[in-house]
């Protein structure tokens, strides 16, 4: 049976996973795990992808990827035959040298994003090479030390990931460090398929896809009602062109209480000072009065539907 197309758009959020032949090595040397990072890097750049997270083992590796002006599938293309290529040539092999086809999943990013670059960067830590979580600072061959500012890959996007740990980095570095180091002792979660969304279908057929964003609507409506200008509020997610959904927030002032894009910024602050980053919206509308069924039952959806 043939396999389907990649499901893939540019601004799409993949987790792309590839696997040895036979569980074999596919990295044996430093310098071979130099030269992937090398070959990833200039495809990446020269497309605007977005590099988040990524890992090499000995006998596969994680990557984290948005997907930029060209097709993943193409990306993934040149940079496993060149590999493949180099590796063959180094250790005087032919044949293949990775397992099928790369498994790569969408992403709802906004869900699963925190949690699969965690999970990526723990690799190490979580199998047999004996890492520990002290010394995944400083480990090389995932992106982690990159995020906390100890080394550095050109390619790699870090933006991403700190934004939503504080806007002074040295802090978000310190608590996305913490962030990781909280799941040591807990079991890893499957991300290697739970939580994300199988690719398939094909680059020219894609027209739209929602990215599954969650929105914590109760929790971070309620810290919005805390404020002492805001009378109504209601969260949920909106199209975003680079993770398929963001956080989105209409609110309704208070009694006399005029809109004004000060007082936008005043709430997002709020927000931020007693919500997760991540949770908070990106934006905020403003709305005279809230729609509502006769019971008092707010009707979200058609807040939602004009973006």
């Amino acid at each position: 049976m043939p396999r389907g197309a990649r499901l893939d758009y540019p601004g799409a959020v993949h987790h792309v996973i590839g696997r040895g032949i036979e569980r074999r090595e596919i990295f044996v040397s430093d310098d071979e795990r130099s030269e992937f990072l090398d070959r990833l890097s200039e495809p990446v750049r020269r497309s605007g992808a977005g590099l988040y997270a990524w890992g090499l083992m000995p006998n596969h590796f994680h990557l984290f990827l948005r997907t930029g002006s060209v097709p993943l599938s193409r990306l993934l293309q040149g940079l496993l035959g060149g590999y493949v290529e180099f590796f063959n040539r180094r250790h005087d092999r032919s044949g293949h040298l990775f397992q099928n086809r790369c498994k790569s999943m969408l992403v709802e990013a906004a869900r699963y994003g925190l949690e699969l670059v965690r999970y990526i960067h723990l690799n190490p830590v979580r199998s047999r090479l004996g890492v520990s979580v002290v010394e995944l600072d400083d480990y090389p061959w995932t992106g982690h030390p990159v995020l906390l500012g100890r080394r550095s890959l050109e390619a790699h996007d870090t933006a991403f990931v700190l934004e939503q740990f504080g806007r002074e980095t040295g802090a978000a570095r310190a608590a996305y460090r913490e962030f990781v180091r909280a799941a040591v002792d807990r079991e890893g979660r499957d991300l290697d398929g739970g939580g994300l969304r199988r690719s398939a279908g094909g680059w020219e057929a894609v027209e739209t896809f929602s990215g599954g964003v969650n929105i914590y609507p109760s929790e971070v409506e309620s810290v919005l009602l805390h404020h002492p200008k805001v009378g109504g509020a209601a969260v949920f997610g909106i199209p975003n062109e680079d993770w398929g959904e963001e956080v989105k927030a209409v609110i309704a002032p208070a009694p006399g209480v005029e809109a004004s894009p000060a007082l936008a910024q005043e709430i997002l602050d709020f927000c931020l000072k007693n919500a997760a980053k991540y949770k908070c919206p990106k934006s905020i509308d403003f709305i005279a009065n809230m729609p509502r069924d006769p019971n008092g039952k707010l009707y979200k959806r058609k807040l939602r539907d004009p973006y």
